[in-house]
């Protein structure tokens, strides 16, 4: 059985083959400034903090996936099918699948929180917040032309 994730990549690689975008494509380019700092900030994360906080510092991603599909999807003037080059990002987002992963992670939360401590809850709201940042320079970035 595929995880979700592997799932995810493979729909991302798939998508990207729709533009033109090969894997060796994908491969041979830098990487993004913002992926950069995204990604080893979560490795510094992981490395420095407890499992309750690393946690907190993916939630802003996964929860932010599936609220935007989620609020494109139930929108009446999103546009639907083939003429919407996202369509299938969107439908990717709010499938059961995705729902229960996000279910899952916001479970987890709730269950960890009651055990942390005052400092620890502290930290993993300052990681929280700088996990919706990073999140928001990823999506930025996407804005950006090259």
């Amino acid at each position: 059985m595929v995880s979700y994730t592997g799932r995810e990549t493979l729909l991302h690689l798939t998508y990207c083959t729709t533009f033109g975008i090969s894997l060796s494509d994908i491969q041979a380019q830098p990487e993004s400034q913002a992926t950069t700092a995204y990604s080893r900030w979560l490795l510094d994360t992981a490395h420095s903090s407890s499992s309750f906080v690393l946690q907190l510092a993916f939630l802003p991603c996964v929860l932010g996936y599936y609220e935007i599909a989620n609020r494109l999807y139930n929108d009446p003037s999103t546009v639907r099918g083939e003429k919407n080059r996202y369509w299938k990002w969107i439908e990717s987002y709010v499938t059961e699948d995705y729902f229960e992963a996000v279910k899952v992670a916001k479970d987890d939360i709730e269950k960890a929180v009651v055990g942390a401590g005052v400092r620890e809850v502290e930290e993993g709201a300052r990681v929280f917040r700088e996990g919706c940042r990073m999140e928001v320079g990823f999506w930025e970035m996407g804005l950006r032309r090259t």
